[in-house]
């Protein structure tokens, strides 16, 4: 818990320089942004990172989520320009290289402006975290000002010693995980800070799966599978269990559009991860790793050529 005090810390001290910065670097950037599009700005687009590539999964799920799915802009921008925003992020983020996306006329005229920063504690430079900073506000409005960016949206995601990223709010809670179900519970321990808790999702999600009656807790069911077996870099069974969620989705009736964002959510990490990110490891259903850079293994090659 001393990390996350610190952590939140660091976040309290640059939170109003932060803001007033963004501000003025915002104003700055959309004079140049043309009307009617979106644009991911890299200050340094050669600056390159390898912080998080033990995390791309969860990187790739938070952006989903906390950018695309609450902006709405996962209705707005097509996955391509969205893989590009993860890739920007995923692959050129460092501390002196923040990452600004900003969105021409996303309300009334006016842009909608996010900011991604990497913070290090100077204390300890192996204690890192993402400041995720926005000028949306609760309601859906726009911040008109440096003073109402204090009330706008935003998250922190702490970069733990191991080198998985985790938002603050899925840190380990005993008492949170006594009132959540299998899949609840799976779900917890797949987003929070503890790797002794790995072993206990698929058991967990097994479990579920052969006693739970409810068709929506059932489907959802199978899109934790399908997010568990993106972690850990096994890609067939994370299509298996996608597409099986998929057949739920369409055979069950009464099924709305509640169902369509976890589904939505888990394709678009799998399309990322297994298009984006070539030289990503993956482990086949057998338990080999493949390296997608790989020259020399003809079956690696084989599983190149195969695409979503």
């Amino acid at each position: 818990m001393r990390f996350i005090r610190r952590i939140l810390s660091i976040f309290l001290m640059l939170s109003f320089s932060a803001s007033l910065a963004a501000q003025s670097l915002w104003d700055n950037l959309n004079s140049m942004v043309p009307d009617g599009s979106g644009f991911i700005y890299s200050f340094d687009p050669n600056k390159k990172t390898a912080a998080f590539d033990k995390t791309m999964f969860f990187l790739s799920d938070y952006l989903y989520r906390d950018l695309f799915y609450i902006t709405d802009l996962d209705r707005r921008i097509e996955d391509e320009y969205k893989f590009k925003i993860v890739s920007a992020v995923l692959h050129n983020l460092t501390e002196d290289n923040p990452q600004v996306l900003i969105f021409k006329n996303y309300l009334e005229g006016k842009s909608l402006n996010v900011a991604i920063r990497l913070v290090t504690n100077k204390e300890n430079p192996s204690e890192r975290a993402i400041l995720f900073m926005t000028n949306l506000m609760q309601g859906g409005k726009l911040a008109a000002n440096s003073a109402q960016l204090d009330e706008s949206f935003g998250r922190i995601f702490v970069l733990t010693p191991i080198g998985k990223l985790v938002q603050l709010n899925d840190f380990a809670d005993k008492r949170k995980d006594e009132k959540l179900d299998r899949n609840q519970k799976a779900d917890a321990y797949l987003f929070d800070e503890k790797p002794e808790n790995d072993s206990e999702i698929l058991p967990l999600l097994t479990e579920h799966l052969k006693e739970e009656k409810d068709p929506y807790r059932f489907f959802v069911g199978n899109v934790t599978m399908a997010q568990y077996y993106l972690s850990v870099n096994r890609f067939e069974e994370a299509r298996s269990w996608i597409q099986k969620a998929e057949t739920l989705r369409l055979k069950t009736e009464g099924a709305d559009v509640s169902w369509d964002v976890p589904l939505r959510l888990v394709t678009f990490n799998y399309n990322y991860l297994n298009s984006y990110e070539p030289n990503l490891k993956r482990i086949s259903s057998e338990g080999k790793a493949d390296s997608g850079d790989s020259k020399t293994d003809p079956k690696t090659k084989k599983k190149q050529k195969k695409t979503d």
